[in-house]
């Protein structure tokens, strides 16, 4: 595990994780903020964060985001298995979110 801690990184392993919800979310929290802390770039921010969330929620296999264009989610930052490049509003559990503007969390998404 990877925490930013000014501008030094200190690894820590996963029993260090042991902490309730709260515990877990507030230095997850604590964390994003040192590390988007003065960036401006938008790409850098998407991609930084799908790399904490990744390293930091052991459970996921895929952690990232898809930008809207048109009537298409385009793949953007992501960390994890490969995942599909366009989806279609409307169409499969994130399209369908997007089209029902809610959100979504499903187990077993696949492009194939």
């Amino acid at each position: 595990m990877l925490i930013l801690i000014g501008w030094q990184i200190q690894v820590r392993q996963p029993s260090d994780y042991i902490m309730n919800k709260t515990e877990f979310y507030a230095d997850l929290n604590r964390d994003f903020n040192a590390l988007m802390a003065g960036e401006t770039s938008f790409l850098a921010t998407l991609a930084n964060t799908s790399a904490l969330l990744y390293e930091r929620l052991t459970d996921i296999n895929w952690a990232g985001f898809y930008l809207l264009e048109d009537d298409t989610l385009v793949l953007g930052p992501f960390q994890g298995k490969i995942a599909c490049v366009r989806i279609p509003v409307g169409r499969g559990v994130c399209g369908t979110a997007v089209a029902r503007q809610s959100s979504a969390a499903y187990r077993g998404c696949s492009c194939v």
